[in-house]
């Protein structure tokens, strides 16, 4: 399919569309960014994941009654989708530096509870040490995970995972630029154009009679 597809405008709130979730995994969605509209060859490989407001009733629970509720009722679908290459940039970029500062908030963590096993009670040097190693702990901590939430808003696009009674598990784009949406009504033409006609098992059936 041919990637020279017209710019249009998109409507300030951009369309709503509905990727099958093996049309996700599979990688191969037709080579326009899903929020620009133009050509491109790069991909935003990720897992995606929504969850119930209810989910978070697990705080009566506890910190690990939230975390359990979470895991257990979040939606997820895994895979790729087109996206322009300064925006796979961008999220690469923030997902490198969540990575540092998540590593920072482990060592400083560690370094903590070491100083605090050393000291034995005891008010010195270790005491002061593991204050400051809670204190990085903590500085480093906001940024681990306000970059890590803003992977997402890196590339402009809107989305949720839901079940769709007919299609099964879909990621649902909501701000889908026209071109993508045209592109992938193509895609899926062609596909279903290409794919082999399936007869019921038996044997063939009978020629229509010639009028």
């Amino acid at each position: 399919m041919s990637l020279n597809v017209p710019v249009q405008a998109p409507s300030p709130k951009g369309s709503e569309i509905r990727l099958l979730e093996a049309d996700v995994a599979s990688g191969q969605l037709p080579g326009i960014c899903v929020k620009t509209g133009e050509p491109t060859t790069a991909q935003w490989r990720n897992k995606w994941g929504s969850s119930p407001a209810w989910a978070f009733l697990g705080v009566f629970l506890g910190l690990i009654g939230v975390f359990v509720l979470l895991y257990l009722s979040t939606k997820r679908v895994k895979g790729a989708i087109p996206l322009s290459e300064t925006r796979v940039k961008k999220v690469i970029m923030r997902r490198k530096w969540a990575r540092y500062a998540a590593m920072g908030c482990v060592l400083s963590f560690v370094c903590f509870v070491v100083c605090l096993i050393a000291a034995n009670g005891q008010r010195g040097t270790l005491e002061d040490v593991g204050l400051l190693a809670i204190a990085a702990f903590v500085i480093l901590l906001i940024p681990a995970v306000a970059l890590t939430m803003s992977v997402g808003w890196a590339t402009g696009v809107y989305w949720r995972v839901v079940d769709d009674r007919q299609m099964g598990r879909v990621l649902v784009i909501k701000n889908a630029h026209p071109n993508f949406i045209q592109a992938l009504h193509a895609w899926h033409a062609q596909r279903v154009a290409a794919a082999p006609v399936a007869y019921p098992p038996g044997p063939p059936p009978a020629p229509l009679p010639v009028q």
